[in-house]
Protein backbone atom coordinates (compact mmCIF):
# COMPACT_ATOMS: atom_id res chain seq x y z
CA UNK A 1 0.00 0.00 0.00
CA UNK A 2 1.48 3.42 -0.91
CA UNK A 3 0.77 5.80 2.02
CA UNK A 4 1.49 9.06 0.10
CA UNK A 5 -1.62 8.07 -2.00
CA UNK A 6 -3.74 7.74 0.62
CA UNK A 7 -6.92 10.37 1.75
CA UNK A 8 -6.36 12.04 4.83
CA UNK A 9 -9.51 10.13 6.32
CA UNK A 10 -7.81 6.68 5.11
CA UNK A 11 -4.77 7.65 6.90
CA UNK A 12 -6.80 8.19 10.06
CA UNK A 13 -8.41 4.41 9.68
CA UNK A 14 -5.01 3.04 9.22
CA UNK A 15 -3.34 4.78 12.23
CA UNK A 16 -6.23 3.33 14.54
CA UNK A 17 -5.73 -0.64 13.17
CA UNK A 18 -2.16 -0.06 13.63
CA UNK A 19 -2.84 0.87 17.27
CA UNK A 20 -4.94 -1.69 17.52
CA UNK A 21 -2.28 -4.18 16.44
CA UNK A 22 0.57 -2.43 19.00
CA UNK A 23 -2.25 -3.28 21.58
CA UNK A 24 -3.17 -6.45 20.70
CA UNK A 25 0.60 -7.80 20.26
CA UNK A 26 1.83 -6.49 23.33
CA UNK A 27 -1.49 -8.27 25.32
CA UNK A 28 -0.06 -11.52 23.79
CA UNK A 29 3.43 -11.50 24.00
CA UNK A 30 2.84 -10.66 27.52
CA UNK A 31 0.81 -13.56 27.72
CA UNK A 32 3.31 -15.86 26.27
CA UNK A 33 6.39 -14.45 28.62
CA UNK A 34 4.39 -14.70 31.00
CA UNK A 35 4.64 -11.10 32.06
CA UNK A 36 2.25 -10.37 34.98
CA UNK A 37 3.81 -6.90 35.79
CA UNK A 38 3.28 -5.67 32.21
CA UNK A 39 -0.51 -7.09 32.62
CA UNK A 40 -1.15 -4.93 35.67
CA UNK A 41 0.25 -1.43 33.58
CA UNK A 42 -2.34 -2.28 30.88
CA UNK A 43 -5.11 -2.70 33.06
CA UNK A 44 -4.23 0.20 35.08
CA UNK A 45 -4.58 1.56 31.94
CA UNK A 46 -8.14 1.24 31.05
CA UNK A 47 -9.10 1.56 35.07
CA UNK A 48 -8.00 4.76 34.29
CA UNK A 49 -9.48 6.02 31.27
CA UNK A 50 -12.49 8.27 31.50
CA UNK A 51 -14.64 8.88 28.71
CA UNK A 52 -17.34 11.95 27.97
CA UNK A 53 -20.89 11.21 28.07
CA UNK A 54 -23.79 13.13 27.86
CA UNK A 55 -26.76 11.64 29.95
CA UNK A 56 -30.27 11.02 27.52
CA UNK A 57 -32.25 9.89 31.34
CA UNK A 58 -31.56 10.83 34.72
CA UNK A 59 -29.00 9.00 36.78
CA UNK A 60 -28.83 8.95 40.99
CA UNK A 61 -25.80 9.66 42.43
CA UNK A 62 -23.73 6.58 42.50
CA UNK A 63 -20.00 5.27 43.21
CA UNK A 64 -17.80 4.72 40.53
CA UNK A 65 -15.21 1.82 40.10
CA UNK A 66 -12.52 4.68 40.83
CA UNK A 67 -14.79 4.74 44.05
CA UNK A 68 -15.45 8.48 43.86
CA UNK A 69 -19.13 9.57 43.74
CA UNK A 70 -20.40 10.90 40.49
CA UNK A 71 -23.97 12.33 40.32
CA UNK A 72 -26.90 12.96 40.58
CA UNK A 73 -27.18 13.70 36.78
CA UNK A 74 -30.11 14.94 34.82
CA UNK A 75 -30.78 14.71 31.11
CA UNK A 76 -28.95 16.09 29.08
CA UNK A 77 -25.64 16.62 31.43
CA UNK A 78 -23.05 16.31 30.77
CA UNK A 79 -19.91 14.46 32.40
CA UNK A 80 -16.17 12.70 32.43
CA UNK A 81 -16.51 9.56 33.81
CA UNK A 82 -14.60 5.76 34.18
CA UNK A 83 -14.46 4.00 30.69
CA UNK A 84 -15.87 1.17 32.87
CA UNK A 85 -18.97 2.89 34.17
CA UNK A 86 -19.70 5.04 30.99
CA UNK A 87 -19.81 1.94 29.01
CA UNK A 88 -22.64 0.48 31.18
CA UNK A 89 -24.46 3.69 31.09
CA UNK A 90 -24.19 3.74 27.44
CA UNK A 91 -25.24 0.28 26.58
CA UNK A 92 -28.18 0.44 29.08
CA UNK A 93 -29.52 3.56 26.50
CA UNK A 94 -28.68 6.02 29.70
CA UNK A 95 -25.82 7.92 28.24
CA UNK A 96 -24.08 8.35 24.97
CA UNK A 97 -20.52 8.87 24.05
CA UNK A 98 -19.61 12.06 23.06
CA UNK A 99 -16.53 12.02 21.06
CA UNK A 100 -14.10 14.78 21.02
CA UNK A 101 -12.08 15.09 17.70
CA UNK A 102 -8.05 16.08 18.60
Amino acid sequence: MDYSKLTDEEKYILDGEKESDKRRNAVLAATINGRPKVMESMSAKIRAKQIVIRFIKSMEQFVGVDMTKYGPFQEEDVAVLPFENARSFIEKGIAIEIHIVR
